[in-house]
């Protein structure tokens, strides 16, 4: 968390992704400080084409799975409200998981001011449920200074999405123009800052 120039850390989001039969799964967990236990989801798409195929999420406030079929089905439990909700929506068009998106934008064929519109799949009872849109709003070349690599060349990669409804943000990453690491993003939300950078794993 970002504040007057000052640094307070909130926390830790590990990812990993793999290849299992022709399957990209990806799973990430997150642990809060100030939170017990972990928040962890795994989305499981179509290698070739990033079309969902599974999103599950955990955490202390509730549990979610999802199948993605001709219909979207499975459960959500809310458990700070004790509700317990059978999922089966439908959809005409084509979509991504809305936990996969972030990790899709890394193999865009970017270049300045590109902009584009991409669908996503979301569930909440407390918020949206079904296709949303994110937004790439604007994309600038940049560069950031690595401490072992020295200078890098980024794509500056400026998103919004609809999943918070009215509660809007807005995303920028930092995506190495070689390789496609992420090596940063700042997250904007009303008057909070947050920034999340890559840490080495040696």
């Amino acid at each position: 968390m970002l504040n007057n120039g000052s640094k307070t850390m909130l926390g830790t989001v590990t990812t990993n992704v793999s290849i299992q039969k022709n399957q990209l799964y990806l799973v990430t967990s997150v642990a809060l400080k100030q939170m017990p236990g972990k928040w962890v989801d795994t989305s499981i798409a179509n290698a070739n084409t990033l079309s969902p195929v599974y999103h599950a999420s955990y955490n202390q406030q509730r549990d979610m799975a999802l199948h993605f079929n001709d219909n979207v089905t499975g459960y959500y439990h809310d458990k700070m409200k004790s509700q317990y909700n059978m999922v089966n929506e439908a959809s005409e068009v084509s979509f991504f998981d809305s936990n996969l998106y972030p990790y899709l934008l890394r193999f865009l064929s970017f270049k300045e001011n590109y902009t584009a519109a991409i669908p996503i799949f979301d569930y909440n009872p407390n918020g949206v449920m079904g296709v949303v849109h994110a937004y790439i709003t604007n994309v600038s070349t940049s560069t950031i200074e690595h401490q072992q690599l020295g200078k890098r060349a980024v794509w500056a990669v400026t998103v919004t999405d609809e999943l918070n409804g009215n509660a809007a943000s807005t995303s920028i990453y930092y995506i190495d123009q070689q390789d496609r690491t992420l090596w940063k993003q700042e997250i904007t939300a009303g008057k909070r800052t947050m920034l999340m950078t890559r840490k080495e794993v040696l």
